[in-house]
């Protein structure tokens, strides 16, 4: 095929989202382990009313006591799920089409600059009376 395509010269170029609270939706998740052995969700989040932006997300599930287990907890509270017990059970597709608030930042790796999530949030309507504090 022979084509003759007229072009944008600055398309493709990515310009992220200004650093804020945006509402977010997970399109896609992969299951994986980190490099310690942890279980984690490699996430693709959907930033709501931006049409075709989105910014990935793990979510590593670090041991009950060790440093930084409070933030799994917290996030799977503000996507809803109902942490009531000292067990949580769950397939990891049930994340998908789950909703949260999250604080977007923007780092620079290597000359690129993208979106990442500082942390989750509640989205408005879906936050319970009362809230613990964060656990980290």
């Amino acid at each position: 095929m022979k084509l003759d395509y007229e072009v944008d010269k600055n398309a493709g170029v990515f310009t992220p989202l200004p650093p804020g609270r945006y509402r977010v939706k997970v399109l896609a998740v992969e299951d994986g382990y980190s490099k310690a052995g942890d279980p984690k969700l490699n996430m693709k989040l959907g930033v709501v009313d931006h049409d075709n932006r989105w910014v990935y997300h793990t979510l590593t599930f670090i041991p009950k006591g060790a440093s930084g287990h409070g933030m799994a907890v917290h996030s799977l509270k503000c996507f809803g799920f109902s942490i009531d017990k000292s067990r949580v059970n769950f397939d990891s597709a049930d994340i998908i089409g789950k909703e949260a608030m999250a604080d977007l930042i923007i780092e620079e790796y290597e000359g690129k600059r993208s979106n990442k999530v500082k942390m989750f949030d509640y989205i408005p309507e879906n936050q319970p009376e009362s809230t613990d504090e964060v656990p980290f």
